[in-house]
């Protein structure tokens, strides 16, 4: 089936269940999917006031529309659990008495690009100490290996995880977006222990001989974490989609490595199967810095395997890739890299790409845009 066919089914699906309205007009792009996160401060600078932002990003999303990029991937919930919006649900705000996001919306749309809000969903402080809401509910934090409560919610949580599907669906509900990406849907990849509450219930699970240590007992805790984050995914999923039907929800994911038998927890396999996500964006951040000189090998068969992990779960959703321009694992340092990570993301079935960031991505603009690399 073809692509443009594949997402017209999952709009008439959703259109199709039960006590939803019709679906709102968007700004939803023609085939191929080419986008580009943006950390809106990266994009504003050192502009103080409303105006002066505004222009700024009006500025920034003219030159998106003329690269021929199609979708802004603007952070507006960030791993610090701070929103970049008007909320109810997030008790922190990154700007005082300034609402990006419903700039951005507004912006985009008189430019006809579509907007994909990406929310980092579990982190509330990150890996070192608990912030926003988790210092109005610390029950609900993951802790370390030795017990101390870091910045992440526990999606085994189901309080955690209604304040969590909340949280998104304010985003949906307010501002109508054509999709959304989220990220940091996944465990820390160091080892954590669950919150208080879902660790008893985990234990309640157990036969009480099993050994502390055992592989066994490793075993169904990660089972327990997988499924906790599969119910937050549905959630999420089916909640949004009551509030806009036809929403399309995308997934950062590092790769196919992550679906069984990994600390994150993420199985978005299974995710795709059931259709909780419609889109799942592959990180590509293979470099000389972190794989050597073969990284383009690595790249090129983590490619393919996801894939061929999407294919096998049977689902509807489609894969691109998020090409990191710069980013904590290396960069690129030639336009024309660009166009070899596309070339061999096409090779493995991959057409559609979201660069990171928009602003990592404008020393190479120019060449890239007259090259067609882009494209």
């Amino acid at each position: 089936m073809k692509r443009h066919a594949v997402v017209s089914v999952i709009v008439l699906l959703a259109m199709a269940r039960p006590g939803l309205a019709e679906p709102a007009p968007t700004n939803q792009p023609a085939e191929p999917f080419r986008a580009a996160y943006m950390h809106i401060d990266q994009v504003i600078g050192r502009q103080t006031d409303a105006a002066g932002r505004r222009a700024a990003l009006a500025e920034a999303l003219d030159a998106f529309k003329a690269s021929g990029l199609r979708v802004v991937m603007p952070y507006v919930k960030d791993t610090a659990g701070k929103a970049a919006y008007e909320s109810d649900v997030v008790p922190a705000r990154k700007y005082k008495d300034w609402d990006a996001l419903a700039d951005i919306m507004a912006l985009a749309r008189e430019r006809k690009l579509a907007v994909w809000p990406v929310i980092c969903v579990l982190p509330s402080g990150g890996e070192k100490a608990p912030a926003g809401i988790l210092l109005n509910r610390p029950e609900w934090a993951l802790r370390n290996k030795t017990g101390k409560p870091i910045g992440y919610l526990s999606p085994c949580n189901p309080a955690a995880r209604k304040w969590m599907t909340e949280m998104v669906c304010e985003i949906v509900r307010r501002y109508e977006p054509e999709g959304l990406l989220l990220d940091y849907l996944r465990f820390p990849s160091q080892v954590v222990q669950l919150d208080p509450a879902s660790e008893a219930d985990f234990e309640k699970q157990l036969s009480s001989d099993t050994p502390a240590e055992s592989t066994e007992r490793a075993a169904r805790l990660g089972a327990f974490k997988t499924q906790g984050l599969t119910e937050l995914a549905r959630m999420i999923s089916e909640e949004t989609r009551r509030i806009r039907p036809g929403l399309q929800i995308g997934l950062y994911t590092w790769g196919p490595h992550v679906v069984a038998g990994h600390n994150v927890s993420q199985d978005w396999k299974t995710w795709a199967a059931r259709g909780y996500v419609d889109m799942i964006n592959v990180s590509g951040y293979c470099y000389r810095d972190n794989y050597g000189e073969k990284y383009l090998e690595v790249f090129e068969k983590r490619m393919r395997q996801a894939v061929q992990t999407l294919k096998q779960s049977g689902g509807k959703a489609r894969i691109s890739l998020c090409l990191g321009v710069r980013t904590s694992h290396g960069r690129i340092s030639e336009a024309r890299e660009i166009a070899e990570y596309r070339r061999l993301a096409r090779e493995a079935g991959i057409t559609d790409v979201a660069f990171f960031t928009w602003t990592y991505l404008q020393p190479f603009l120019d060449e890239a845009v007259q090259a067609g690399y882009l494209k």
